[in-house]
């Protein structure tokens, strides 16, 4: 006398089988989910302005502090515009074990209209010191900005407002 049915064996195999393809499918979106990471990174990091620098001399029109990591390097900027809406720009940079970044770092900083309406302006930066550089721009006009920092791979992007 057996208590087992007919089609117990094929219930329990049928039930296999979707267990097996639950976990196919699973395994699947999370392989696809990691490709799809790679298709969607970004190659543009956020500064962050942590706070405003006050109006004063050479800093008429105000300006800001921020900071953020590119690549391995801490940056901590300051950005201040002065009276004939020149902008000015300080960054210091160290590494991941806080060493000063080398004179002759491979990095490029432009200026960009927040909105893509004009070029790039590319501006020329020279070291102040180890890990610390200094450029200024002269702005085209009144709007919002983006500073631009370009390492190899990324590029860190800083968006202000130049007021008139």
């Amino acid at each position: 006398m057996t208590n087992a049915s007919p089609s117990s064996p094929a219930a329990s195999a049928r039930a296999t089988r979707w267990m097996v393809a639950i976990a196919g499918g699973l395994l699947l979106l999370l392989v696809a989910g990691f490709i799809a990471m790679v298709v969607f990174v970004k190659d543009e990091v956020k500064l962050n302005a942590i706070g405003p620098v006050g109006r004063g001399p050479g800093a008429e029109r105000g300006g800001l502090v921020f900071q953020g990591t590119l690549n391995v390097w801490e940056i901590h900027g300051r950005m201040a515009i002065d009276a004939g809406n020149r902008a000015h720009f300080e960054l210091d940079m160290r590494g991941p074990s806080g060493q000063p970044a080398p004179p002759d770092l491979d990095f490029s900083l432009a200026l960009a209209a927040a909105d893509g309406s004009r070029p790039p302006l590319p501006m020329p930066h020279k070291a102040g010191g180890f890990g610390s550089y200094t450029a200024d721009v002269q702005l085209p006009a009144a709007g919002p900005w983006q500073l631009r920092v370009a390492f190899p791979g990324v590029t860190g992007i800083l968006g202000f407002a130049a007021d008139e």
